[in-house]
């Protein structure tokens, strides 16, 4: 397999598909600020979203570099309602979510599971609600 960094990547996936530089710049500024995650939260929250972005962005390139699974634990989740929000992390995830399905790396299903983790995490939906809706992505 020819492996590519993370750089070279990213610059693949987002090259032509945005109308300028800055709407580029911005685009990747999302996704790397999301993969790096925060220093100052949980980090079960960090290994939920950033090690999962970094999964459905390097998955098919570099496959040694990034976790296996694209299933998060049960566990995981649990402990996901008994942390802080943290609303300003919380803005990078999902400016990386948009950006992985605008840029096609994604598909709905992916983008409204992460989407509703957050709202999980912020506490606006249940850990039930979660687990009956998005079987496929919790083992």
């Amino acid at each position: 397999m020819n492996r590519k960094l993370p750089s070279e990547i990213l610059h693949h996936k987002t090259a032509g598909k945005w109308p300028s530089q800055t709407a580029k710049a911005q685009l990747q500024w999302d996704l790397i600020t999301a993969m790096r995650g925060p220093d100052d939260t949980d980090p079960v929250v960090k290994h939920i979203f950033t090690e999962r972005l970094r999964y459905l962005l390097f998955r098919d390139a570099c496959p040694v570099a990034v976790r296996r699974e694209a299933v998060v634990s049960r566990e995981l989740l649990t402990h996901l309602e008994t942390v802080p929000y943290n609303p300003h992390f919380a803005s990078h995830v999902l400016a990386a979510i948009q950006a992985l399905y605008s840029l096609g790396c994604i598909r709905e299903a992916e983008r409204e599971f992460l989407d509703h983790l957050i709202s999980l995490w912020s506490g606006y939906i249940t850990l039930e609600s979660v687990l009956q809706r998005y079987e496929e992505f919790i083992r």
